[in-house]
């Protein structure tokens, strides 16, 4: 045995990681059945809300941007903001017409304590969690409880199950058939599945492309801005090397400046509307000298080739690329993946 794949059989991020399928499969049989996708349905069609409020921390708060998306385009009025400035300066947002969605793994950050303290029940409270009788599962009026299972560390199988709940959320909110998105998230699940199964093979592919990066940063326009800040994250967490999060369109009003600097930049291709805007972006960074690539769909087997899904749930595959960019600079820098040193995986200081 390698020792890479000692490393994959042994190290309790990795396990995390690879447990994403389950994560997702897990997560739908509970809430069918448990009737929690029903439950909220019925509590969504008796309350009248005249705006919706999308908040947490992290990783929790960039999976509910893409619900934030599909409700915009959609004409709803709604907010998408991190807990911490929402409890600060935002407070008033939070009113007896409002419908308040959270969602924190844990369901005990600091910052979802004390918003759910401060206000108690104003409104109509959603929860997403992965932690049950967690404060969040408790003082919620009604929760998609995830069933991901213990996570050790960074967030990964815990994520991609908020992603899983939040597109079926959203389906709920929007009136549209969830049968369809359960059908797509269980198919997606399968060819996570695939993707993992050459885990080996991508981490080697990466630490070879990686050897003389500096920095690295990873983009996205729509949706996708929720998988390259979340990567950005993930990487940075888990591999203790400094990435960046930003909108593809943000990059080139400044950074791009920085292109030969040893940074190694990572761009999601994202849906039909800006698939061009994304890859053009990627060919004028490599023929400027520097070091870009496109993650998009197909069937190839590389690690920027994630598994061909609908628009709808695209954010759930491309963070695939993200997880193992994170295990190969770890190996890089010789790091143990997901290890915290500083941190804890509960946030309880503000």
């Amino acid at each position: 045995m390698t020792e890479l794949e000692q490393l994959i059989k042994e190290n309790r991020y990795i396990r995390d990681v690879l447990d994403g399928p389950s994560a997702i499969w897990n997560s739908l049989d509970f809430w069918e059945q448990t009737g929690q996708i029903s439950v909220i349905a019925e509590k969504l069609n008796s309350f009248h809300y005249s705006k919706v409020l999308l908040t947490g921390m992290g990783s929790s708060l960039n999976a509910l941007y893409p619900l934030y998306c599909r409700l915009l385009q959609h004409g709803i009025q709604v907010c998408h903001i991190e807990t911490s400035e929402l409890l600060n300066y935002s407070n008033e947002l939070i009113t007896e017409d409002c419908l308040t969605v959270i969602v924190s793994q844990s369901g005990e950050s600091i910052e979802i304590q004390k918003l759910l303290d401060n206000n108690g029940l104003k409104g109509l409270t959603i929860g997403i969690t992965n932690t049950y009788q967690s404060t969040l599962y408790t003082k919620s009026n009604c929760s998609l409880l995830t069933q991901a299972g213990n996570e050790t560390s960074v967030s990964c199988k815990t994520y991609l199950a908020a992603l899983a709940a939040t597109t079926i959320l959203g389906d709920i909110l929007l009136k549209e058939d969830s049968a369809m998105t359960i059908d797509a998230l269980r198919s997606a699940a399968q060819e996570i599945e695939k993707y993992y199964v050459n885990s080996k093979g991508h981490i080697h592919k990466l630490i070879d492309l990686l050897s003389e990066t500096k920095y690295l940063v990873v983009t996205g326009r729509g949706m996708s801005i929720a998988s390259a800040n979340t990567a950005a994250l993930v990487i940075k967490e888990s591999s203790k090397f400094f990435a960046e999060g930003m909108s593809s369109a943000a990059f080139r009003h400044g950074p791009f400046e920085i292109i030969l600097s040893g940074l190694f930049l990572v761009v999601f291709s994202g849906d039909r509307r800006v698939y061009e805007l994304n890859k053009k972006l990627v060919d004028d960074v490599n023929l400027c000298g520097g070091k870009a690539v496109l993650v998009e769909r197909g069937k190839e087997c590389d690690p920027f080739i994630v598994p061909e899904v609908s628009d709808s749930i695209l954010p759930i595959v491309e963070i695939l690329p993200a997880q193992m960019l994170s295990i190969a600079l770890s190996v890089l820098h010789k790091h143990e993946p997901g290890r915290f040193d500083l941190i804890s995986k509960v946030t309880l200081t503000e």
